[in-house]
């Protein structure tokens, strides 16, 4: 019984190191974890397979869709702002949208302007909103 468990240990393990070098994700560190590289994988699946077993086809989708990203040419940072950042002109980082200065190269940002607020839902649905405007307001 101990032999048949060493033997799926083992097997799941190299499974892991392969599987994680056909993926072809880059070791990044921005990934945490799924960053790591085949070979930190396999040893962390000899060494500890009941946690990085299940870890690995956890941030399995993560790793695949970073090697696809690494594959494809593009990385994290270049594939655009989302909300409530920007990019930087000067080194093409995306900052906060508020950011005077850039973390990255230290390039000072024009200031953001500030936001419209948003209308307030009760005056859009009110029914002063519903009447023809040939009606005089009440």
């Amino acid at each position: 019984m101990a032999s048949l468990i060493l033997l799926v240990v083992i097997g799941t393990s190299i499974w892991v190191a392969i599987d994680a070098s056909n993926l072809g994700a880059p070791r990044d560190r921005n990934l945490g974890v799924a960053g790591s590289s085949p070979i930190a994988w396999l040893l962390a699946c000899l060494l500890f397979w009941i946690v990085f077993f299940p870890l690995y086809l956890a941030k399995r989708g993560k790793i695949r869709a970073a090697g696809q990203d690494y594959r494809s040419g593009g990385t994290q940072a270049s594939s655009g702002p989302v909300q409530g950042e920007k990019v930087c002109p000067r080194c093409a980082e995306n900052i906060k949208a508020a950011a005077t200065v850039c973390r990255y190269c230290g390039t000072e940002q024009e200031a953001a302007a500030p936001e419209k607020p948003a209308e307030p839902l009760g005056r859009i649905f009110s029914d002063e909103s519903r009447q023809s405007p040939s009606e005089p307001r009440r």
